[in-house]
């Protein structure tokens, strides 16, 4: 379908339910065939992925316990606590397992941030944007829970959101702070690694 004029973007957008703006900024990008590319693309139905939390459970006792329940997991050949839902009975965010923090809901894309980051044991290390956790959480869980983490939102209801993650995930090295992160210079804080997730219009998370 040729994007000739305002109408044809909104017919466009309003059909497979994206805003005018979007399409528009993506033409702007990609041109018209790469926009059909990438809205094609959202439109395919991603695998569904956890992540294994070492810091409640081992691995293999949380995936021995996921199948007992018959859940199918493929394991990950890049990222150790990476999970492939093969097959489900259950809501996979609902069960004993998920509530007691042995793992999270998690996307392989959103593994890939704190690994690239590297955190080490003992270092100070900023997470900004943080909520709703899933990379704090995760950053904590490879440093062991030692050195110290200082997350940073915003929104004080993703703050709660994120604080209910860290409890439940067994965080123990992590501060939280509600504010804006453009003014940690504040703290005089020398950190050795900042995790910058920066939050968007929810574009990210239009792929089903």
């Amino acid at each position: 379908m040729p994007f000739q004029a305002d109408n044809d973007i909104l017919e466009f957008s309003v059909k497979l339910g994206y805003l005018p703006y979007m399409i528009e900024r993506y033409i702007e990008m990609l041109g018209e065939n790469g926009t059909k590319e990438l809205i094609k693309f959202n439109e395919t139905s991603l695998p569904q992925t956890i992540r294994l939390n070492s810091l409640r459970n081992s691995y293999e006792n949380t995936e021995r316990a996921l199948t007992k329940k018959g859940i199918k997991l493929k394991k990950d050949s890049q990222y150790l606590e990476s999970r492939t839902i093969i097959e489900t009975p259950h809501p996979i965010g609902a069960t004993p397992e998920y509530l007691n923090g042995y793992y999270m809901l998690q996307g392989k894309n959103s593994i890939y941030p704190s690994r690239i980051l590297d955190p080490q044991e003992g270092e100070l290390v900023g997470d900004f944007a943080a909520a709703p956790g899933g990379k704090t959480t995760h950053l904590a869980q490879i440093m062991n829970n030692k050195g110290k983490i200082v997350a940073i939102d915003i929104s004080a209801n993703r703050c709660r959101s994120l604080k209910s993650n860290l409890s439940r995930m067994g965080v123990e090295n992590t501060i939280v702070l509600q504010m804006d992160a453009r003014k940690i210079s504040d703290f005089h804080l020398l950190f050795d690694k900042i995790l910058l997730d920066a939050p968007c219009s929810g574009s990210g998370v239009i792929a089903t």
